[in-house]
């Protein structure tokens, strides 16, 4: 606090260094009575900033994830300018293109204190809405923003982890949940952190859903399908438990357009795991499945060669090894 207060009196005049004094005296809960005055001269919009950026990783927030929550690079000179002003942000690197901005524990955990629950939930779904533009659908596109980023994934980690803590709405969590599981599986190779995403999804999970909009239902369908590649081939479950996520998944997309892709990759997955287990006439004809609805011109390489691959294992269970090589 005493750090706080000489940054806030060397840098402002609308104090007294007395009438600070009286003020803070007044309080029992000094960082509160802090947090009060700098709050008075901070425009609405830039609180409302200010009350989000506490719910993500305090102590190292990206340049570029305050920009998307505010809405021009002018209104973003004038937020970081106010807050490092205020002593409620400051600067932890010198790149100018590439800022890195922290916030002191006690004023994140008083900043949360002084926004309240139901605020704390809305300020939590708007920012979820954000981080879920931020990350493309298509997974290569994903892949590169996180790679380029490496703060993004921190930052995703702490806002869900609230999410789950403040109940922010369950579909804006499995829409930006699912993109995370898939770059933990198949993009860093982070089995822990997919462990985490994969217990609570199956908390929460129900077999009757009720999902609004296609955008949900695919994005649901795909957290099934990730599930179902953590459950079976990293915590090693049945066969048939990691089967049923499929099948639940497949179902969600029947009656959706333009995720012949996904469908295609849901139908490989599961000749997968029959190949796996000896089941070769099944996956056979799931092969034949995924080439038969797989789209001509690939979003991402989801899936672009896997049934080759998968054909190639069943011939050489057949004794058709030359095959199985010209297809490798």
């Amino acid at each position: 606090l005493v750090a706080r207060s000489a940054i806030f009196l060397h840098n402002n005049n609308h104090m007294t260094i007395d009438e600070y004094m009286k003020h803070i005296s007044k309080n029992d809960n000094k960082i509160g009575a802090h947090l009060e005055i700098i709050l008075r001269h901070i425009p609405k919009n830039q609180q409302d900033i200010l009350f989000k950026l506490s719910l993500i990783n305090n102590q190292k927030i990206p340049k570029q994830l305050i920009h998307l929550l505010v809405s021009n690079q002018e209104e973003y000179i004038e937020f970081v300018h106010n807050t490092v002003r205020f002593g409620v942000l400051e600067q932890v690197n010198e790149d100018r293109e590439n800022q890195i901005f922290r916030m002191h524990d006690s004023l994140k955990d008083e900043l949360v204190r002084i926004r309240g629950r139901d605020k704390i939930r809305n300020d939590l779904n708007s920012t979820l809405d954000v981080i879920d533009k931020l990350l493309p659908a298509s997974v290569t596109d994903r892949l590169a923003v996180l790679k380029n980023n490496s703060l993004l994934e921190g930052n995703i980690e702490v806002l869900l982890k609230n999410g789950r803590i403040y109940n922010a709405s369950h579909e804006k969590m499995i829409q930006v949940g699912e993109k995370l599981l898939w770059y933990y599986l198949l993009g860093s190779r982070q089995v822990s952190n997919a462990k985490n995403l994969v217990e609570w999804f199956k908390t929460h999970d129900k077999d009757k859903l009720s999902l609004n909009s296609d955008k949900e239902k695919i994005a649901y369908a795909n957290f099934l399908v990730y599930v179902a590649g953590f459950e079976y081939s990293i915590a090693n479950v049945a066969p048939e438990i990691a089967m049923n996520y499929l099948d639940r998944a497949e179902d969600l997309l029947k009656n959706i357009s333009n995720e012949e892709e996904l469908v295609a990759y849901i139908y490989a997955t599961k000749a997968h795991i029959q190949i796996a287990i000896g089941e070769f006439d099944k996956a056979a004809n799931n092969v034949e499945k995924a080439e038969q609805v797989k789209p001509k011109v690939l979003r991402t390489y989801l899936g672009a060669n896997v049934t080759k691959h998968l054909k190639s294992q069943i011939y050489l269970s057949q004794g058709r090894d030359e095959e199985a090589l010209d297809l490798v």
